[in-house]
């Protein structure tokens, strides 16, 4: 190397890493411009022999830019520190959005000294990943930066990194400034000093089998342990309030878990896909159940649901197919839409007197289900509410109901009576119910409002309307 060359490569290094030494430009061959399968301005040969591309960020930097040839990279890759592009020398201070995202076959990547920022998902499906050494000059790291990186056994960071550090050898990379994990391994032990678990800390850690999350944590972050397949035990600490978006979302050998006192809200998506989950302790605290929030947990055949439980969201047990019975508490005000759709072994459920919502579809799908009462506060029955309950051979109406919706009874093949206590016949915007269930079921109305019901649109297609007895 010349010593003009030279003398611009230290310099460039200082600039960027301030005391921190780089790699040696000498071991990475220029190749110059690229080809049309990748969106780089030049590319260069790692020590390994592999093709590495970047893109010139600034006058002293640039970053590590994806390509579809890194899917061929097997066992180690090297990013250089320098790197040099038509006599101009670069410091590597990035690697971009997604570079190396599903190169599955990449077992180390040496990260270079200067390296200022890890952007959104940029190591991402890397299974094959077993261990990451941070830079000290590493300043930020992007969401999902490493998700996935199910083989992850091993992380440290630099001592000198002023913004993370791996306190205790954790075997996690902690940010200094907030205590919060932001990324996790499956050997990972959360230090007592934690205070939060960061957004997809731990998502896609496929082969976590247990975690103890310690009393100083007062938040689990969205998707923090999101696709961990085979987490089996987790200890949640009594100073947690809430469970954020996805975050047990696909952990599909959980078994069982109990949720702290003192937790008011649980997220959309907490436990969906938790197909192993059978049995869940809910606080007495909890005050909502957020949306899908134990979507396709197949395997939940009873849960008890705290008194103060107020709001069930929409799909929140959708097909939950194993959930056989439910008692909903009194002071239960609103159900989501379709919220215990397809719960198909779901033959007794009592609704609360409390209850003033209920939405489309709520029990579309559960075709064990035989008779149901609605209670006198709700004003509408939404669409597809009980269509293809198979089973069902009753059903009560409030005298408040002001409406129902299409499909409402649809597919109710053993449907024979329906208890209709609403005076005036509720609005319909549509010419007719199945004739499977008007040519079979009983519309029994007030005495008095016999003859409005056998006038009125699409009410009238019953062929039986008579008066409660």
């Amino acid at each position: 190397m010349k010593l003009n060359n030279l003398f611009i490569y230290v310099l460039c290094g200082l600039l960027s890493c301030g005391v921190v030494s780089c790699n040696n430009a000498q071991d990475y061959t220029s190749v110059g411009t690229v080809s049309d399968d990748a969106e780089a301005e030049f590319m260069m040969t790692s020590p390994e022999g592999y093709h590495l591309y970047f893109n010139i960020t600034s006058v002293s930097g640039c970053s590590v830019t994806g390509s579809p040839t890194y899917k061929k990279i097997m066992g180690k890759v090297s990013l250089p520190a320098v790197v040099e592009f038509r006599n101009v020398q670069y410091s590597v201070q990035k690697v971009g959005k997604y570079a190396f995202g599903g190169c599955e076959s990449i077992t180390e990547v040496v990260l270079p000294s200067c390296l200022m920022e890890i952007e959104k998902s940029a190591f991402s499906g890397c299974t094959g990943l077993t261990s990451l050494n941070l830079p000290a000059a590493v300043e930020t790291i992007g969401e999902h930066a490493f998700d996935g990186c199910s083989g992850l056994a091993s992380i440290e960071v630099d001592p000198g990194n002023r913004k993370f550090d791996s306190r205790s050898h954790c075997n996690a990379i902690v940010n200094r400034e907030e205590d919060m994990i932001v990324v996790g391994c499956k050997n990972t032990v959360i230090p007592d000093n934690v205070t939060a678990i960061g957004d997809g800390a731990f998502s896609g850690c496929a082969f976590l089998k247990s975690i103890v999350i310690p009393e100083s944590v007062t938040k689990v972050g969205a998707m923090a342990f999101g696709g961990c397949s085979e987490l089996e035990e987790v200890s949640l600490p009594k100073s947690l309030r809430y469970l954020q978006l996805f975050t047990f979302s696909n952990c599909t050998s959980l078994r069982s878990i109990s949720l702290p006192e003192g937790m008011i809200k649980l997220g959309e998506y907490a436990f969906a896909g938790c197909k192993s989950l059978q049995e869940v302790s809910l606080p007495q605290t909890l005050e909502v159940i957020g949306g899908h929030a134990f979507y396709g947990c197949r395997s939940l055949s009873n849960i008890t649901l705290p008194a103060r439980l107020s709001k069930i969201e929409g799909n929140a047990f959708y097909e939950c197919t194993g959930l056989k019975q439910l008692t909903l508490p009194d002071g239960l005000s609103s159900i989501g839409d379709y919220a215990f759709c397809s719960c198909a072994e779901l033959g007794d459920i009592s609704l609360p007197g409390s209850l003033v919502r209920l939405g489309n579809g709520v029990f579309c799908g559960c075709s064990s289900l035989e008779s149901l009462s609605i209670p006198v506060g709700v004003t509408q029955i939404g669409e597809h509410t009980f269509m293809d309950c198979k089973a069902l051979r009753t059903v009560e109406l409030p005298s408040a109901v002001l409406s129902v919706g299409e499909t409402a009874f649809d597919g109710c093949e053993q449907l024979s009576h329906i208890y209709m206590k609403t005076p005036t016949p509720p609005a319909t915007w549509f010419d007719h119910f199945s004739q499977a269930v008007t040519n079979k079921a009983v519309l029994c109305v007030p005495s008095s409002s016999v003859s409005l019901y056998k006038q009125a649109k699409t009410w009238r297609n019953f062929r039986r309307i008579q008066a409660i007895q």
